[in-house]
């Protein structure tokens, strides 16, 4: 008998080594031997559950969405790194949030009202703002399983009748995905009324060369020069929207190899020169004697160089000027487009990169300008781990800087 009592409170303890018989086999042998198997199970059943518990507890803290559960008296039992960090709740673990009554954790009263609503059995999905943070909440009961029901997986019919036990309430970060639908819905704004312009000019200097069969000749050769520039705006508009398109959806980091940038500079910087002549602008340029070596795109480079020389002489006044500059400084390779141009409002510097984004629209419009220069030179710098900056003054002009890191040629 004392060995039975022994083995009892060893077992109460969570000690479930099995305890050893007297020799001879007698009816409290039996049942100490029957009581050794019991225990064995017991720690079978034990370290399968604490394998469980210790396993739900690194998916819950893994995961990039807040979870929080609580009992029925909504108070909290468990809180993850991610919820805590959601809602910029202080401390270091979760315990010191266990016991404490949820409208005391959670600020935001929607939280609490959709706690409530789970704790009589309604599930809730909206979208809260906490702590200047788009968040999507969503608050489940939590229901006993029937003890009569085998198996895993979706609760049976007879646990979803039966009263909530406590809720889950799980938040997810949605900041970012808001902010990218707004400047979807801003580009697709922008997009019509960018198509629709030229769209719209063209249609009606078809319409009045129709109806108007007796206009002189030099009114109709002047409304078809309008509906070819118009054309080509259009051309032009969708060459830099595809243009985009591609960099932006480029699938995996682009193929770059070892490259020279003086090659695509001086290509860009030749193409230009004759555009500027043509409108009384001279295009200076300056190259490093010794080779500027990057990890590149060489085509994607010259139309970088292209776009940012082609923007300079577009604000810049006939017999201004427009310097191009390649050169390294501080381990980085520089292209470098200074004009003496109109400038740019310190208020504007900032969006000059913004798709559409134009400091002048009257002008850029006038000189068949898209909008998306400047967007493209910021996503092809992107691409090459580059940078790239603006400075400017209002009726002195601005200069534009693109900047790389130096490949480093371990071969030579």
């Amino acid at each position: 008998m004392d060995r039975l009592v022994r083995f009892s409170e060893r077992v109460a303890q969570g000690d479930f080594r099995p305890e050893s018989a007297a020799p001879g086999v007698d009816e409290l042998d039996a049942l100490l031997a029957s009581l050794n198997r019991t225990a064995d199970a017991l720690r079978t059943s034990f370290e399968s559950l604490t394998a469980e518990k210790n396993q739900g507890a690194t998916i819950l803290s893994s995961m990039v969405e807040g979870v929080a559960v609580l009992d029925r008296d909504l108070r909290i039992e468990y809180l993850n790194g991610a919820f805590r960090e959601l809602l910029s709740l202080p401390g270091g673990s979760w315990r010191e949030y266990r016991g404490r009554k949820a409208r005391g954790v959670l600020e935001a009263k929607r939280l609490v009202k959709m706690v409530k609503a789970a704790m009589r059995g309604k599930s809730r999905e909206r979208e809260v703002a906490v702590a200047g943070r788009d968040i999507l909440a969503r608050a489940a009961p939590v229901r006993p399983r029937d003890p009569a029901f085998e198996g895993e997986g979706p609760l049976a019919p007879r646990d979803r009748k039966r009263a909530p036990v406590g809720a889950v309430l799980v938040l997810m970060d949605v900041t970012r995905l808001r902010a990218l639908e707004r400047v979807r819905r801003d580009f697709v704004a922008n997009l019509s009324h960018e198509l629709k312009t030229p769209i719209a000019a063209i249609r009606a200097l078809v319409e009045t060369l129709i109806d108007d069969q007796s206009m002189r000749s030099s009114n109709r050769a002047h409304f078809l020069s309008r509906i070819r520039n118009q054309s080509i705006r259009l051309s032009s508009l969708v060459t830099d929207l595809l243009t985009l398109s591609r960099l932006e959806s480029s699938p995996g980091d682009p193929e770059l190899g070892p490259i020279d940038l003086r090659e695509p500079f001086r290509a860009a910087v030749q193409a230009l020169r004759p555009t500027g002549e043509e409108r009384g602008i001279v295009v200076h340029s300056e190259v490093s004697k010794s080779p500027v070596r990057i990890l590149g795109d060489p085509e994607a480079l010259v139309q970088l160089t292209t776009n940012l020389l082609d923007n300079a002489i577009k604000y810049t006044n006939r017999g201004g000027q427009v310097r191009a500059r390649l050169k390294t400084e501080n381990g980085r390779a520089l292209i470098e487009v200074q004009d003496t141009g109109m400038g740019i409002a310190p208020q504007d510097q900032a969006r000059v990169f913004e798709r559409f984004y134009r400091v002048d629209k009257a002008r850029s419009r006038e000189l068949g300008g898209t909008g998306l220069g400047l967007s493209i030179v910021k996503h092809i710098a992107a691409i090459h781990q580059g940078q790239v900056l603006v400075e400017s003054s209002p009726g002195i002009g601005s200069t534009f800087r693109a900047s790389f890191p130096v490949h480093k040629d371990t071969t030579s």
